[in-house]
């Protein structure tokens, strides 16, 4: 694939040169559904062939965007971080905050927010500090507590890795027994550990819809760079059955990035997750929605009348009232009202045409 191709060699810091006919505009596209224009917009300047006019200043303004995100985002993630050290909360840093290390410069792995994992008890102490310190709360959630700095960057300090997914949880509620200490305060996940979290949280949003073409690169990157226990990492993604989709990712990491021939998994999966965008699409939620549920009627009764386990992520309060179901359900139906919402409904709608190709990928997966 041409995107990856590019990516490759760029952040490699090797040859490449664009094959004749090459789509330029399309590229520019894809890249920036799935947040990679930045990278494009490097790797296009750095062979001298970065298209003029609104689509090369719009793929500049991308570079230095994301420079500049990663300079504010450090800034940040030092502040807090010096905070938890002053107040001794143990912290373990997550995703982006870890993966920026592998790339050539930081900037080239962009991320929406800082994450950051505590434990459970000492949330009110960092969510008091964090205030003090002049962070404002933005949510209070199951599972995190969302901030945001003076200077506009988002913070995430979670306190569960729990997702949606028993048998994922059922590791992942353990995940500070998978660490070790690296200073004073600060803890991080033995490599198995975090290659199995990356999996899980890549899995979570590959069943709503897809996860990008970014966890991929993060997923070689870090594999290049690290020596992981491939037994102890089974283990962990066998006990959960993610143990197929974790192959089905690393096939698609060979094919990308090793020379690896397609074959009928790989196809598969790089039409969903290039189709899918960064976070995914409501289409491809569609297809493996009315695959999982047995048809589109089921599928769509299901979306209508949304269990009480998915509805309460959008509204808390059913925990607490869960007499109020069909008013949620009601309330629910009347955003669609909303353009953009009724838009994406539809999209997800127009989904159930995929469902073939989806439930023969799920099949594979083993999921």
């Amino acid at each position: 694939m041409i995107i990856t191709d590019i990516i490759k060699a760029y952040i490699t810091d090797s040859e490449y040169v664009l094959p004749n006919g090459c789509d330029i505009n399309t590229v520019c596209a894809v890249s920036e559904r799935h947040d990679l224009a930045h990278l494009i917009s490097g790797a296009l300047e750095k062979q001298d062939v970065l298209p003029k006019g609104e689509l090369g200043a719009s793929l500049k303004k991308q570079k230095l965007l994301a420079i500049m995100r990663r300079e504010q985002q450090d800034y940040e993630l030092t502040r807090i971080t010096s905070i938890f050290q002053n107040e001794e909360i143990p912290y373990i840093l997550l995703k982006g905050a870890v993966m920026k290390n592998l790339y050539p410069q930081a900037w080239m792995r962009t991320s929406c927010d800082i994450d950051i994992l505590i434990k459970p008890e000492h949330k009110s102490r960092a969510t008091e500090r964090l205030r003090s310190a002049g962070y404002n709360q933005e949510s209070d959630g199951e599972r995190d507590i969302s901030f945001i700095s003076k200077s506009g960057v988002n913070a995430e300090i979670h306190f569960s890795l729990l997702c949606d997914n028993e048998a994922l949880n059922k590791i992942l509620i353990n995940a500070w027994d998978y660490t070790i200490s690296v200073d004073k305060n600060e803890y991080a996940f033995t490599q198995e550990f975090f290659v199995f979290y990356h999996i899980a949280h890549m899995l979570a949003h590959f069943t709503e819809g897809g996860c990008g073409i970014r966890p991929f690169i993060d997923l070689w990157l870090y594999n290049k760079a690290h020596n992981v226990d491939a037994s102890l990492l089974s283990q962990l993604l066998k006990q959960c059955g993610a143990f197929d989709f974790y192959n089905g990712v690393i096939s698609l990491c060979e094919v990308w990035f090793e020379g690896r021939a397609h074959d009928r998994l790989t196809k598969l999966m790089e039409q969903y997750i290039v189709s899918g965008g960064v976070y995914g699409s409501r289409e491809n939620l569609g297809g493996l929605g009315k695959h999982k549920k047995g048809g589109y009627a089921k599928y769509l009764l299901n979306r209508i009348f949304m269990p009480r386990e998915k509805l309460r992520l959008v509204y808390p309060k059913i925990d607490k009232y869960p007499i109020l179901i069909p008013y949620y359900w009601v309330k629910r139906w009347f955003t669609l009202l909303n353009k953009s919402k009724f838009k994406a409904a539809k999209s997800e709608l127009r989904g159930k045409s995929k469902s073939n190709d989806c439930g023969e990928l799920l099949t594979m997966l083993g999921l």
